[in-house]
């Protein structure tokens, strides 16, 4: 089942485009971000929780869909590494456009993309691994 439709899938590219997010051209094929893009949280997740998550993190939606991109195309360590740090860093970049210096909420989300990257950097294994024939 797709998480996106084909309006939704455009809409991610068009978004990361215009806050000029690293790794937004990887959302430029609306099929493929549908067939590879889950939200906010992990594939094994439910998708009530995958649902939930993406709706409390709601900044953190295009960087985890470009994220989900670079897991889906990536084969080594270096790859599934530099995919983390860039999540990080496009969740900073779009946490810093949508609330300004003195909203609180700039501070909550960066320490929670913060620890979103320390999940991935312990438990991203499994999903990068994935389909590429590793445990």
């Amino acid at each position: 089942m797709s998480k996106y439709t084909k309006e939704q899938a455009r809409h991610l590219y068009n978004m990361a485009f215009a806050l000029e997010l690293s790794g937004y051209q990887l959302l430029k094929d609306s099929e493929v971000v549908m067939r590879e893009c889950n939200g906010v949280g992990a594939d094994w997740m439910p998708d009530c929780m995958r649902t939930l998550c993406t709706k409390l993190n709601s900044v953190m939606e295009l960087p985890a869909a470009i994220h989900d991109m670079r897991y889906a195309t990536g084969t080594t360590r270096r790859d599934r590494q530099a995919a983390d740090m860039e999540f990080l860093e496009n969740c900073i970049r779009v946490i810093n456009d949508t609330y300004a210096w003195w909203n609180p909420m700039r501070y909550i989300m960066s320490r929670r993309a913060v620890r979103f990257f320390s999940y991935l950097q312990l438990f991203g294994g499994v999903a990068f691994n994935h389909g590429k024939g590793e445990k």
